[in-house]
């Protein structure tokens, strides 16, 4: 005589299923509570080399040093150049930093398709600056720096200044404004 063949009962299965998804969840949940910054890049940030940085110094172009080559979605390139005077930009609205002395997640791009440099200027709304960008060649970006004025820990509405300059000539060509929060501390 064959022996009965077992079966799952659909109550077990469902309550197996729910273990498990809990336990991936709880996973997630834990291993963003120990991140300060939730901001990430899948392909990992080049240093600007020496040779990049003194091609631009020659020329009078003191890129920031905070600054990294590439996009911060590489996919977005398009290959086709801006109209002068156009840009593309990323900035972070919301930059998080640890205190007034800490790296933040300031995320400021110049698009690899821009035909200008940039620079960016964050102000408090009382009017301080807090924070000045070097120049950003096209393609290069700066995913994080240190502000350049003390905060107190807590949240600031700032204005961001994202200035363009002319490549050959470094004249000024224009702005634009981006409203911003900044917080400092937890």
């Amino acid at each position: 005589m064959r022996e009965p063949v077992k079966r799952f009962h659909t109550k077990s299965l469902i309550i197996c299923m729910v273990i498990i998804v809990s336990i991936f969840l709880v996973e997630i949940v834990c291993a963003y509570a120990f991140v300060d910054d939730f901001s990430f890049n899948l392909t990992p940030s080049a240093s600007l080399s020496d040779d990049v940085l003194d091609e631009y110094r020659d020329i009078g172009i003191d890129i920031d040093p905070n600054a990294v080559s590439g996009m911060i979605d590489p996919t977005e390139k398009t290959g086709t150049k801006k109209e002068y005077g156009n840009i593309a930009y990323k900035i972070n609205v919301a930059p998080e930093f640890k205190d007034s002395a800490s790296a933040g997640n300031l995320m400021i791009e110049n698009h690899a398709d821009n035909q200008h440099l940039l620079k960016v200027r964050i102000d408090t709304a009382d009017g301080i600056v807090i924070y000045e960008s070097g120049f950003l060649a096209p393609d290069m970006h700066i995913p994080s720096a240190p502000l350049d004025a003390e905060l107190d820990d807590g949240t600031y509405e700032a204005e961001a200044t994202i200035e363009a300059y002319d490549m050959d000539t470094q004249e000024f060509i224009g702005s634009l404004k981006k409203d911003i929060t900044i917080k400092v501390g937890k």
